[in-house]
């Protein structure tokens, strides 16, 4: 396993320094830049959000793969972020008291998690009454499309190699189903593993 996540900590790094997306650029720069007080952050990652947060925000990070925590501190420091901790440990439960935090973030997360409605629920119940949730998919293609029977073919393999992220998901509906109140999603389509894949932009407030 130390093998495994010593593997993925760097393919990691090798993402954050790769050219972003216009759209997720875009959604980053107007939705993270107006970010305050307790910020969550679930799959970090090797620290890809850091450059678009405002300096002074407290930031939490939620990230099971412990192999990555120096190469997030080192990513804050290098961003200016001084108030951060590091939690490693699983989304399907957050170590966070209930309305504690003024927002959460999870960009390309819902994917690879073991289960979506536990994860959704903990996100809703740790966020202040107001609070916001913005996040960033790739999802399912619609169902009957070429695209769709790919992803469900090669969804049993792609999880082996890439950390159980599933390229199937329909995850708009859940996040819809979880309770949030103005729920605003984008639909559209950036390059993910050489396609043109559907993707999800969105913000929820609870």
């Amino acid at each position: 396993m130390s093998i495994y996540k010593n593997f993925y900590s760097r393919l990691q790094k090798k993402w954050k320094d790769e050219e972003e997306d216009a759209r997720s650029l875009g959604f980053k720069q107007k939705y993270f830049s107006q970010l305050s007080g307790k910020v969550l952050e679930i799959g970090p990652g090797a620290g890809t959000n850091f450059k678009y947060f405002p300096k002074e925000i407290h930031w939490i990070g939620i990230e099971p793969n412990e192999v990555i925590n120096q190469e997030l501190i080192k990513e804050a420091q290098r961003q200016g972020l001084t108030n951060i901790e590091i939690k490693n440990s699983q989304a399907e439960q957050l170590p966070l008291e209930s309305d504690s935090c003024d927002a959460v973030i999870a960009t390309f997360v819902l994917c690879s998690v073991l289960d979506q409605k536990k994860v959704l629920a903990e996100i809703f119940r740790v966020l202040k009454p107001g609070g916001r949730y913005l996040f960033i998919e790739h999802v399912a293609a619609p169902r009957g499309s070429l695209l769709r029977l790919y992803q469900n073919a090669a969804n049993p393999f792609h999880r082996l190699y890439a950390g159980n992220c599933n390229i199937n998901r329909e995850t708009a509906k859940y996040i819809q189903a979880t309770g949030f109140k103005n729920v605003s999603i984008t639909e559209g389509k950036e390059k993910l593993f050489l396609l043109p894949w559907p993707h999800i932009w969105g913000v929820a407030e609870k």
